[in-house]
């Protein structure tokens, strides 16, 4: 349960392929007039303000969740205590998934959407 609640929260924010025929399932409809005009040279997300209300009830559910992902993620990801990853330990990996809450959150509060560009 813990797990899925954390992918739930993650599916809306994060690509996860390489094949550009999936962009345009992380970009939701009625954000930009029209997909064919819209130029990028990557992935893009783009969630609506509906989206993110959805985003930030899952933060809401995932949030007690994640103390009992400690021992799993310490398990499953051993080898990300290389220098300058994004999350090499789960406190990390905890406080990276707390920003995007806050963004979700403050988006949400002014009814607004969100966009991720490719880092």
């Amino acid at each position: 349960m813990p797990r899925a609640a954390v992918d739930d929260f993650l599916a809306g924010l994060v690509w996860w392929g390489p094949d550009p025929e999936e962009d345009a399932d992380h970009i939701d409809d009625g954000v930009f007039p029209s997909l064919d005009a819209l130029w990028r040279s990557g992935p893009v997300i783009v969630r609506a303000p509906d989206t993110v209300a959805d985003l930030v009830a899952a933060w809401q559910r995932t949030q007690p969740l994640l103390p009992q992902l400690r021992g799993p993620y310490r398990e499953a990801h051993a080898a990300l205590t290389v220098s300058g990853h994004p999350a090499p330990d789960f406190d990390s990996f905890v406080g990276l998934l707390a920003q995007w809450a806050e963004v979700l959150g403050e988006a949400r509060r002014r009814d607004w959407g969100v966009i991720g560009l490719p880092m």
